[in-house]
């Protein structure tokens, strides 16, 4: 599917909306030209603004570079997904952006994405 990215100079209270329309707990960070420059989650904008009821209430003025993560665990499309696991499970991440050669974003893989792959894709021993 698409994925979901924000802008590193959006305000964060339009990056929590997206996260919340799109159910999601994290997203990848783009700069103007589209390059991944790193990943803000729920618990890294919670830091700049409350929530009640799902709606925002209080937000101090901050942009998504400045509570983001960078710099960013990433992989590329031909990356094994047991190294992905691996570097989710050592670097205690989520999820793990995909990469071309050149920074652009082209997906991202999460831990449902690890578990779909495992319970779809026997046989289960090369997870051995």
């Amino acid at each position: 599917p698409e994925v979901i990215s924000v802008s590193a100079d959006e305000d964060v209270a339009h990056a929590w909306r997206v996260l919340v329309d799109h159910q999601i707990h994290q997203a990848p960070v783009l700069d103007a030209s589209r390059t991944l420059v790193g990943i803000v989650s729920e618990r890294n904008l919670l830091t700049t603004l409350n929530v009640d009821a799902g709606e925002v209430r209080d937000v101090l003025f901050k942009r998504v570079r400045d509570v983001m993560i960078t710099p960013v665990v990433a992989a590329t499309p031909v990356t094994d997904i047991r190294r992905i696991a691996r570097v989710m499970l050592e670097r205690d991440v989520d999820g793990v952006p995909i990469v071309s050669e050149t920074g652009s974003l082209l997906g991202f893989v999460s831990r449902g994405d690890i578990l779909r792959a495992v319970v779809t894709d026997p046989p289960l021993s090369v997870w051995l």
